[in-house]
């Protein structure tokens, strides 16, 4: 089939001497051929603009982490957080967990109790504290604040900690 289609024959070309369905020669050619024919809704699916979205919370983070400000990253923190509800994390033992946004607040799916503003800014503000001393973030302890084994992998998703780094 790859034969016929690279000698510049059409799908329905291929139908017609194969006998096969549209499907099957679809199936048989290679996936190349499959991306050409993606569809503008495809393109714009839902996951697809869930991840842009995401990937645009995390540089306007990154973004605000450079430049210093305080009520700046703050704001785009939790910007970054209410775009990652949902997204699959691990904690450092390998337990695997998600959370949803509520106002204030964030319900981890692991814990009964949930995880204040004011507390991610806490792990936040230890978490920038201990880079910018030139200290690696190793682990949620270093947190130091309730709820950090949640917290450290979210932190470490959006970019505020870096492994071995400091800002």
């Amino acid at each position: 089939m790859n034969a016929l289609h690279q000698s510049g024959k059409t799908v329905a070309e291929i139908q017609a001497i194969t006998g096969l369905s549209q499907p099957s020669v679809d199936g048989y050619l290679s996936y190349t051929r499959q991306a050409c024919r993606m569809t503008e809704a495809v393109l714009q699916s839902p996951g697809l603009e869930r991840y842009r979205a995401r990937l645009a919370a995390e540089t306007r983070l990154g973004q605000a982490l450079v430049q210093g400000e305080e009520q700046a990253i703050r704001a785009a923190l939790w910007d970054a957080l209410v775009q990652f509800a949902g997204y699959p994390f691990q904690t450092a033992k390998g337990l695997r967990f998600s959370y949803r946004v509520k106002g204030g607040e964030l319900f981890f799916t692991r814990k009964e109790k949930s995880v204040t503003s004011a507390t991610v800014y806490i792990a936040l503000d230890n978490a920038l504290a201990l880079q910018r001393q030139g200290l690696p973030v190793s682990g949620p302890k270093k947190l130091n604040c309730f709820g950090a084994s949640y917290l450290y992998p979210v932190l470490m998703r959006v970019g505020v900690i870096q492994e071995g780094a400091s800002r």
